[in-house]
């Protein structure tokens, strides 16, 4: 059996602040299941500098190469490329929801913002020679150094938005989908968030709906035409995440898994899995060996 996945948790030893600038070199140094999947505590943004390394999120594989940026989110389950021979390199920013989010307004720019949120599709950011993110990061890295005070914290939260907000900036300008500002998408992401807080409990798409003072059609007709995948769709795609998720743990059997998933029968759980993915929960927890 392999052993439970490893939750790594923020660990800042040179600055008590929430947010921290690691060279990927260096932290292939420390004692940290880098190349084991494991789940980080806090968001992360990968920027490699030198080489190319394949960085997996959530079981899926992403290819970065020189001057791409990658977005992990907080609580997602990534591994490493290895790194035997520092084959690649660059800086990871690392930060606390509690450090960003010191406002409703931070709080929601998080949830909502395209870096961040499951709605889109997570890819790896090619910044080429793009000097207003790279002044960005020296500025955090600058501001870090110093002795700490108590203004720290609000000069580097700043920074660290002006630095997302350039990256949605570059992002815009590579042609992905952009879900433009409407009602339509304020009930979308109120969707996604209400989807966040009880799928384990709520599965139909009839709860969402009348949550959302909308009705079945209404939410369909939205979904589909902003992200072009139905409610019922996105209902699936998030218990199938946190599914994997939770079947990496080995403490927990299928049966156990299936019960917090809100699954009354864990026979209907493992076809609703095989349904959604061509293997059974086993099957996948065994690969994973």
């Amino acid at each position: 059996m392999h052993e439970e996945i490893s939750k790594v948790q923020f660990n800042n030893q040179k600055q008590p602040i929430g947010i921290e600038i690691i060279r990927i070199s260096d932290l292939f140094q420390k004692n940290t299941p880098l190349e084991t999947p494991h789940r980080a505590q806090f968001f992360q943004i990968l920027w490699i500098e030198k080489g190319e390394t394949i960085h997996q999120v959530d079981f899926i594989d992403h290819k970065l190469n020189e001057n791409d940026l990658l977005f992990i989110p907080f609580n997602a389950i990534n591994k490493f490329g290895a790194n035997g021979g520092h084959s690649y390199d660059g800086k990871i920013i690392l930060f606390t929801d509690d450090f960003f989010c010191a406002t409703q307004t931070h709080s929601n720019y998080l949830n909502r913002s395209l870096l961040w949120n499951s709605l889109y599709e997570r890819l790896p950011l090619f910044i080429g020679t793009e000097v207003s993110l790279k002044n960005v990061i020296k500025s955090i890295s600058t501001e870090l150094a110093l002795p700490f005070d108590e203004i720290d914290e609000s000069i580097l939260r700043n920074d660290l938005h002006n630095f997302m907000l350039h990256a949605e900036r570059v992002f815009q300008k590579t042609g992905i989908k952009i879900i433009e500002n409407s009602p339509q998408k304020e009930v979308l992401l109120s969707f996604h968030q209400l989807l966040q807080e009880n799928f384990w409990k709520e599965k139909s798409v009839q709860f969402y709906a009348s949550q959302l003072n909308q009705t079945e059609k209404q939410l369909h007709k939205i979904t589909t035409n902003l992200i072009d995948k139905t409610p019922k769709q996105l209902i699936d795609e998030c218990i199938v995440l946190h599914a994997k998720r939770m079947l990496v743990h080995d403490q927990k059997n299928v049966k156990e898994i299936s019960y917090e998933l809100g699954f009354e029968d864990p026979s209907y759980f493992t076809k609703y899995f095989k349904k959604h993915t061509q293997q059974s929960p086993i099957h996948f927890k065994t690969q994973l060996k």
